[in-house]
C-alpha cells in the first residue's frame, strides 16, 4: 500500500467516524425545532417553543443552575489540588509514587457505575445523599486525573533551571515557583481545568446515584425524562448541553494550541 493511498484511506475513516458521532447529535439537535408535542423525524413544521419551555420551567432550570455551580466549585477545587499533586508527581521522588499515580487515574480506569455505587453506600453511611457537598466531591474525584495529567505534561516539557536559578538568589520555593514555572504551565493547566469542566458538565451515572430531586443535574434530568416523558423539551436541554459542551471543546483546542505555541517560542529562544 502507498503512503498516498493509506494517507486518503486513513482520512476517509475519520470522516466516516466523524459523522458516526456528529450526524446523531445533529439529529437531536433538528428534532429540538419541532412544532409537534413528540418527537417525531423529519420535521414537519418548526418551532422554538420547547427550548422557551425549556428557560421557563422551574424544574429545568434549577437541573442547569446545579450542573453549573458543581462544575464551577469541582473545576475550582481540583484545578488548585490537581497542579500541587501534579508537582509532586512530576518533580518528586519517593516511594508509593506509582500507586499515588494509579489512585488519580482510577476515575478513568473504573466504570462510573461501580465509582457511584461506591461512593452512594459511603455518602449513606455520612448521611449525605443528595447534598450539594457530596456533588461536588465526587464530581471533583472524577475530574482530578484530567487536571494532573494535563499539568505534569506541561511540567515534564518545562526547564526547571530557571526556577532554580530563582531559588538560588535566595527566592522563597513558592515564590520562586509562581514567578518562573507557573506562567509557562498556564496552558496545560486551564487545558485541565476545561477538560473538568466538561467532564463535570456532562457526568449522570454517578450523579444519579447521589442526587435527590433537590440537588438534580441537567444529565440526569433528562435521563430520567427520557424515561418517563418524551417531549421535544428533552431535545432542547440536549441540544443546549451539547453545545455547551462544543464550546468547552473548543476552549480546549484554543488552549493546547497556546501550549504548543508557547514551547515552540520557547525552543526558538533556547536555540
Amino acid at each position: 500500500m502507498s503512503a498516498r493511498l493509506f494517507r486518503i484511506l486513513s482520512a476517509a475513516l475519520a470522516v466516516v467516524t466523524g459523522l458516526y458521532f456528529i450526524v446523531p447529535t445533529m439529529v437531536v439537535f433538528w428534532i429540538s425545532f419541532t412544532a409537534a408535542t413528540e418527537l417525531t423525524f423529519p420535521i414537519r413544521a418548526y418551532s422554538v417553543r420547547w427550548y422557551e419551555r425549556f428557560f421557563d420551567s422551574t424544574q429545568w432550570a434549577q437541573a442547569t443552575i446545579t450542573s453549573v455551580l458543581v462544575a464551577v466549585v469541582a473545576t475550582s477545587l481540583v484545578t488548585v489540588l490537581g497542579s500541587a499533586m501534579a508537582v509532586g508527581l512530576a518533580r518528586g521522588r519517593f516511594k508509593g509514587k506509582k500507586l499515588i499515580v494509579l489512585s488519580v487515574l482510577a476515575p478513568v480506569l473504573v466504570p462510573p457505575v461501580v465509582i457511584g455505587l461506591g461512593m452512594y453506600v459511603q455518602a449513606l453511611k455520612l448521611q449525605i445523599v443528595g447534598t450539594f457537598s457530596v456533588l461536588v466531591m465526587a464530581h471533583a474525584a472524577l475530574c482530578l486525573p484530567y487536571v494532573v495529567l494535563n499539568v505534569v505534561t506541561s511540567l515534564r516539557t518545562t526547564d526547571e533551571t530557571t526556577e532554580l536559578a530563582a531559588r538560588s538568589c535566595g527566592a522563597h520555593p513558592i515564590r520562586a515557583f509562581v514567578s518562573a514555572t507557573l506562567p509557562v504551565i498556564v496552558p496545560g493547566l486551564l487545558g485541565g481545568a476545561v477538560l473538568a469542566f466538561a467532564v463535570s458538565w456532562e457526568e449522570t451515572v454517578i450523579s444519579s446515584f447521589l442526587a435527590t430531586s433537590r440537588t438534580q443535574t441537567l444529565p440526569v434530568v433528562i435521563l430520567q425524562q427520557t424515561s418517563y416523558d418524551l417531549d421535544p423539551t428533552v431535545a432542547a436541554a440536549a441540544s443546549i448541553v451539547t453545545v455547551i459542551s462544543f464550546a468547552i471543546a473548543i476552549l480546549f483546542a484554543a488552549s493546547r494550541n497556546l501550549t504548543g505555541t508557547r514551547l515552540r517560542k520557547k525552543k526558538n529562544e533556547l536555540a
